[in-house]
């Protein structure tokens, strides 16, 4: 059998080196075209997105509340030390 799948308890090989960078530059390029494009949607259709109106608020507190979870004490630490900037 010439299966392509590791042995069971062997590590998966990793994805070449040279993958990431290009994985994250497509992100990086791509997500703001997704976030323009539905703003510009959004803009051009509001009664389709009306009914998202609702829970706008609650995902926001999610994501607010997500990066709140990456800040360390050093964070405050910085921004008390120097407050703007």
């Amino acid at each position: 059998m010439s299966d392509s799948s590791p042995a069971p308890g062997s590590a998966p090989t990793a994805a070449p080196a040279d993958q990431s960078p290009r994985s994250a530059k497509l992100a990086v390029t791509v997500f703001p075209l997704l976030i323009i494009g539905g703003a510009l949607l959004a803009l051009l259709m509001p009664g389709t997105f009306a009914p998202l109106n609702a829970g706008v608020t609650y995902a926001l507190m999610i994501i607010m509340f997500g990066m709140g979870l990456t800040l360390t004490l050093p964070d405050f630490a910085l921004v008390l030390k120097r407050p703007t900037r």
